[in-house]
């Protein structure tokens, strides 16, 4: 595969990823020879907040396991296709003792 096939396949996962997630905003940075992946929550309350890798299995793994941020009474699909409902004043079910965070943040 040319190096042209390569770029052109990194940035198919990258769109896919976005289309599948689409409360990260996602992207790719060279670090010297190295391209790494970065994820960073569109809106305060999603978790994690930042995911940096190399590899797109697992960035795609870690945000799979995510729950999906939704407003209270609001409907949402999960990503397992599963709709679930928050009631009014509820908690937010990912609102526990751990942050929940891979990689790092400014």
């Amino acid at each position: 595969m040319s190096d042209a096939d390569e770029r052109h396949a990194r940035q198919r996962e990258i769109a896919d990823l976005q289309q599948d997630f689409p409360g990260y905003r996602i992207w790719q940075e060279a670090m010297g020879d190295r391209i790494q992946l970065v994820a960073v929550r569109r809106k305060a309350g999603t978790s994690p907040h930042t995911l940096v890798t190399t590899d797109v299995a697992e960035l795609r793994a870690t945000l799979a396991k995510s729950p999906p941020t939704r407003q209270a009474g609001e409907q949402v699909a999960g990503y397992d296709g599963a709709v679930t409902e928050r009631a009014e004043g509820s908690r937010h079910a990912g609102a526990s003792g751990s942050s929940g965070r891979t990689g790092t943040s400014p």
